[in-house]
Formats: C-alpha cells, structure tokens, sequence
C-alpha cells in the first residue's frame, strides 16, 4: 500500500499475530541514501539487524482490515484450540482464526524471502519497552547495504533506545549533520536570535531563530544544558557560535531564565563586540509575562500573600477531619436556608494550586465560612474578618482581569513579533490605571506588579516591540503615536521623540548612512531615507488575516534596507511557544531522548540536536 507522496508502509506482526502498519517508512529513505552512497562500504551482512522501533510508539499506527484469501500457499492446522496457519515456503506460524482475517497472511508472502527470492530467511519481530530494541528478522528497517554512519543516521530520525552500542557512529552523523547545519546558516542572508528554552524544568535548550531566504521563519536546536546551572555554559554558547560560524550575526538573546543562572552577562559582552548589527541584550519572552500575570497574589504587595495563606488554612481545616468536614455542610445548609447566596458547592477542595480558582472558591463558601465561626470556636482562630473578606473580593477581581490580559497575551496566533506591542502596551495601562484608583488596595497591586515585573519587560522590550510593530505597514508610526499619547500623557511628545530616535538609530545600523552635520554640529540629512519614504507611504488595509512575511518578500526591492531589518525583527523569538509546548511536534521525542536511562551526557546532546536536525533538513 502507498501513501501520497510515495511513502510506502512498514509492517510489524505483535505477539498475538496481528499486524500493524506504520507511517513514514525509513526503508524507503534507506533506499534513497544507498543510491546516494554508490561506492562506498558496505556494513557486514548479518542475518538479525538490531534497529529501535518501539512499537507501541511508532507513528501512524493502526490495525489492518483482513479481507484476503491465500490459503493454496498456507497450512491450516488447530493446536491447543488455536487455529493456526504456517507458510508452505518458510513455515512462518500465524493465527489462522477466520476472525482475524487473511490480509496478514496475504502481506507475509508478498515479503517472504524464500517465495520470492533465495530459501533461507524467516520473520519475527519482538516489541519491548523503551529501552530495549526491537529485533527485526525477516526485514530489517535498516538496508543492510548501508554504511554505518547511514544507519545511524536513521536510528536517530526514526527511534532510539539501546544505541550506546553505536555511540561513535551517532557521534559521527553529529558532526556530518552539524557541519551541514553550518554550510545552511552560511548561506543565508539573515541574521539570528539566540533563545535559551526550558524544558521540563530541568534542562535548558539552546535554540537559534530566523527567517530564511524564502521570508519563513525557522529554528533549530543547537545543544542543551543537562544542568540548571552549568559553570562553563557560557564558554560553551561561544563555542557554538563559533563552530557553526554565526558568532558575529546574533542580534538578540532571548530569555526568561535568570540571566545570573545562565551566567550570561559575558555572553552578552562577548556578542555585542562581535555583532555587526545592533545586539539586543536579555530580550524577555511574552510568556514570561504572561506568567507573571498570572500570579497576581505571589507578585502583589505582601498582604495578599498573607491573606491566601489564611483562606488556604481554611480549606485545610474543613477538610483536616470527619467531624470538621460535619460542621461545615450543617453551616453550608444554614446558610443557604437563611437566604444567603452560595456560589461554590459541594466541600472545599483541600489542595488547589491555580490562585484565582482559591480566591473564587473562598468567595463562593463566604456565607458557609461566616456560620461556620459561630458554630466552631475553633475555626474561629482564623479569624476571616470582614476586612479580610473584603482584600479577598479586591484581590480576585484584580487577579481576574490580570489572568484575561495575560491569556489575551498568549492567545495569538501569529509568531512574528509585530502584534504584541498594541496588548502589551493594553496592560500596561491597565495598570496605571488602578494606580490612580480611588481603592488603596487596588493601588497596591497595581504598582506593585508594575514596579516588580513590568517595568522590567517594558524597559527590555519596549524599543523591539516598537520597531516590529512600526515595520507592519498596517500600522507603521501611527500605532506607537496613539499608544504613547494614552501612556504618558503630557510628556508623550518626549517620549516619542526619543523612541524615534532610537528607531532611526537602528535603521541608520543597517543602512550604514554617513551622517552630515549642519553649522552648529546636529545630524541632518540631505535626502529622505528609506524609512521616510515606508512612512509616507499610505498604510495598507488593516485586515486580520495577515501575512506581513509575505508582504515584505515582496517589497524587499522596492525598500531593500528595511527588509533586511523587518527580516531580523519579525523573527525574535518573544511570542514562540518553543519547544515545551503541546504544538511542538518535537516535544515528547525530545521527552523520551532525556529520560531514557543508560545514555550518558554527549550521546544525549548529539541525539537532541540530530533529531532536530533530521526532522528539519538543512536543504529545506
């Protein structure tokens, strides 16, 4: 059977006799890397080949129809109540069973050895867990006219587990696939952002970002850090950059980590003396954020904090004992006979982690807690009084209409770094806003949010978010104009002078435009520039369904400076979802490479990036 494109199927019989089919097929691309390799060495013939194909994990797996009739060339025979069939040409045994069909036995002697070619090859496969292989007898995924390297080279694309056994020859592709991954960024025109990715918490992925010839933005995994805190990982980013020849075209480094656990203040340094363009230091993810956001109480002034602990305390003492959870639904049917509304039902949970849904919650058991005090003397030692109960109805609110601003934040579609100035630019005076509030509690979580974490982003990001925003030619200028006016008032004219400043500044970067003094010793120009022309330009329709790489592709002659600058700006990595996340097709593969027990450090780092690599030629 072929699927589009002309990728055949594999086929794999389970213990039970069943067989299965799987997508894509590495049988094929062996083919395709034996006709490229005329010439070269052949691995010795052996009759078992050892690959990793984990069964149960392999893609696209699904159960076969049975609906063929072979039976002239099978032996059907019943043994311990078990119908059988066994091939006259290899006596391969399978279940004979009417139930389980024919097109099992129909596949065999299409790839029966003996049948159709020389006697003397039998088939079976055995399926372990992760860490062991799978022995293929009949046909091995693997051609056995491949050279080592060859084989290797699929193993990693397509499974692994066991391969310490091959470990040198892995080591081997590494190399062969790093050194085309350096011939592809040698080629490009682009420039690259270097982000430093979590993953799982516990390893950081080193992953550069761009958008290539053909105006689509990329990434690729470059190495990994086994550890939280590696004491040469700044030597060894360096390293990387100089082996794979980008040292000198990184314009930002992008990260949410601490910048002291990654040591990067040096990094920092040693790209910005490097960088032929403008570097962007510490540039910080929407995510991070997003995050932030999200944890109103963590990050508000001290009281909120004190306060969750106390409503957490009463969740806990409801749920501590029999007799306490008793008391609490005789006060819960008080309350609610006395007319008192009850908006959360059933008993507390005792342990929740999301703080909005504890703030929630404790609203909605309100009247229930109140008649629990006058019928538990000891509950009564939390003592929720009528001023804790009102910071509790300040705090959620507050923590609601954060937690919609952050998922507004992360909810895009887009991963070009042009739409996040208008949201980012929305929260921002959310806060001021509250700041000015007439509520001293709502004051108090407003500044101290701005003052902890988004003043940060704002000051990191704000001249990169403005740049990307004015380079979509459906807002240029007029976006950042407007927003300014709203955030700082009076002194807005200040402000964007200053902002624009710095864009002509970056633009003068790439634009490498020798700049004429006039008699008392201030830049003029004699002529306008690219960026002026852009800006007079009448803006383009705003439609939602945008492709602004598109758009600049095709304008790159018309306003040929620009693109190379909107080509640098549009890729930063500040809305991806990297490599953590559930649309990353990458994920759980990289998952099972960092968890498999048995492979040291190196094998693990060259496994990563070679996955990577394979799964996105360099070609492409």
């Amino acid at each position: 059977m072929s699927w589009p494109g002309g990728t055949s199927t594999i086929y794999f019989q389970t213990s039970n006799g069943d067989e299965i089919e799987t997508l894509p097929n590495p049988e094929q691309e062996s083919t395709q890397i034996r006709e490229e390799n005329v010439g070269s060495e052949p691995i010795s013939n052996h009759e078992n080949e050892t690959v990793n194909a984990d069964v149960e994990n392999l893609p696209s797996i699904r159960r076969r129809k049975l609906n063929s009739k072979v039976w002239k060339e099978f032996t059907k025979y019943k043994e311990d109540g078990i119908e059988w069939a066994t091939c006259k040409h290899c006596e391969r045994k399978f279940h004979g069973s009417s139930k389980k069909g024919t097109t099992h036995l129909k596949n065999h002697l299409e790839r029966c050895h003996r049948r159709n070619r020389n006697p003397g090859e039998g088939a079976s496969v055995e399926t372990h867990d992760l860490i062991a292989p799978t022995v293929v007898k009949e046909k091995s995924v693997i051609d056995e006219e491949l050279n080592n390297s060859d084989a290797a080279r699929i193993i990693v694309k397509y499974g692994f587990s066991s391969l310490k056994s091959i470990k040198a020859d892995i080591l081997h592709v590494y190399r062969e696939e790093k050194e085309k991954l350096r011939g592809y960024f040698n080629k490009l025109s682009c420039h690259f952002h270097l982000k430093f990715e979590w993953y799982d918490m516990e390893y950081i992925l080193v992953v550069l970002y761009f958008i290539d010839d053909n105006w689509v933005l990329k990434n690729r995994i470059i190495d990994f850090a086994f550890e939280r805190y590696e004491w040469d990982f700044s030597d060894i980013v360096k390293g990387l950059l100089l082996d794979l020849n980008v040292d000198k075209n990184i314009c930002s480094i992008v990260t949410g980590i601490s910048g002291e656990d990654l040591h990067l203040f040096s990094t920092n340094s040693w790209i910005s003396k490097r960088a032929l363009l403008p570097f962007n230091e510490n540039l910080l993810p929407i995510h991070w954020l997003v995050d932030n956001l999200k944890r109103t109480v963590k990050n508000g002034p001290s009281w909120m904090a004190e306060l969750f602990s106390e409503i957490k305390k009463s969740f806990s003492y409801v749920r501590e004992s029999p007799s306490n959870e008793n008391r609490f639904r005789i006060a819960l049917i008080k309350a609610k006979s006395m007319g008192r509304k009850v908006s959360s039902h059933g008993l507390p949970k005792k342990w929740i982690f999301d703080e909005l849904e504890v703030l929630g919650s404790a609203l909605g058991y309100k009247e229930a807690f109140c008649e629990l005090e006058t019928i538990d003397h000891n509950f009564r030692v939390i003592n929720l009084t009528d001023e804790r109960w009102y910071k509790t109805t300040v705090a959620y609110e507050c923590a609601h209409v954060l937690k919609d601003a952050a998922d507004n934040l992360s909810r895009s579609k887009y991963t070009t770094a042009n739409v996040y100035f208008p949201k980012v630019c929305d929260v921002y005076m959310k806060l001021l806003q509250w700041e000015e509030s007439d509520n001293s509690y709502v004051r108090e979580i407003a500044s101290s949010i701005r003052e902890k974490y988004f003043d940060k982003y704002w000051s990191q990001c704000n001249l990169a978010l403005v740049i990307a925003v004015v380079l979509d030619p459906r807002f240029k200028m007029e976006m950042v104009v407007g927003w300014y006016k709203e955030i700082y008032g009076e002194d807005a004219n200040t402000r964007l002078r200053e902002i624009i400043n710095e864009v002509n500044n970056v633009y003068n970067e790439y634009a490498k435009v020798p700049r004429m003094l006039d008699t008392l010793g201030r830049p003029c120009r004699s002529s306008n520039s690219e960026l002026d022309l852009y800006l007079m330009d009448p803006k383009i329709p705003s439609v939602e369904e945008f492709d602004i790489l598109a758009w600049w592709r095709t304008k790159s002659q018309k306003y040929p400076t620009l693109a190379r600058m909107a080509r640098d700006y549009l890729a930063m990595p500040i809305s991806t979802p990297g490599f953590t996340s559930d649309s990353c097709h990458l994920g759980s593969e990289l998952y099972n490479i960092f968890h498999c027990d048995g492979l040291d450090v190196a094998l693990k780092k060259a496994l990563v990036c070679t996955k990577s690599w394979l799964k996105s030629p360099q070609h492409d």
